[in-house]
């Protein structure tokens, strides 16, 4: 199994598919795939309504896409539309034959907390990327802004600075090295 992309992977991926590009949205599909999976699977659908459910989310997902933003993660944004999709299956369910409804819910709110779980270790780690970030320079800040947020191309970007583009790439290494040391410092033990 190949591993996922990051936050900012699967998110340049969200950019691209709501732009209309179905080999990105695609790829997102292949790499969260898994991951969704395991989440239907813990509100234990019959096999048969699993792949349904995993149908279901993706096409929603897919109509969805352009509310999708990255202050989240889209991993919690893709858990909350499949838990939403398997609560609807289940009250549907329940109209046609009667359900232990204790057992449901018991199911469902131990999803939910382990989706609220991600959903705040997601906010945790954006608070420090945030405070990494304020510790960078002004004009750091802004390159970074500038590269992933804007996406603006190396070249442009080394143009517009005067300085070679490897000089700019390298300069974009330290700083996510910098990055990536200060979130790891920051991180709870």
């Amino acid at each position: 199994m190949t591993t996922p992309p990051d936050q900012s992977g699967l998110d340049q991926l969200v950019i691209a598919a709501q732009k209309g590009d179905h080999q990105a949205f695609h790829a997102l599909v292949v790499s969260v795939q898994h991951e969704l999976r395991l989440v239907l699977c813990s509100f234990a659908p019959p096999p048969d309504l699993l792949e349904e459910l995993m149908q279901d989310t993706l096409v929603t997902a897919w109509g969805n896409l352009g509310s999708y933003r990255p202050e989240g993660t889209f991993v919690a944004w893709l858990h909350t539309i499949a838990r939403n999709k398997a609560r609807s299956r289940w009250r549907s369910a329940r109209r046609t034959r009667p359900l232990d409804s204790d057992a449901l819910d018991a199911l469902l709110a131990e999803a939910e907390s382990e989706i609220l779980d991600d959903e705040a270790a997601a906010e945790a780690e954006t608070g420090r990327l945030a405070t990494c970030l304020e510790q960078l320079p002004a004009r750091a800040r802004e390159l970074l802004q500038r590269r992933y947020v804007d996406q603006i191309p190396l070249l442009a970007l080394a143009r517009e600075s005067r300085k070679s583009e490897q000089a700019l790439a390298a300069l974009f290494y330290r700083l996510r090295s910098k990055l990536r040391e200060c979130m790891a410092a920051r991180t709870p033990s």
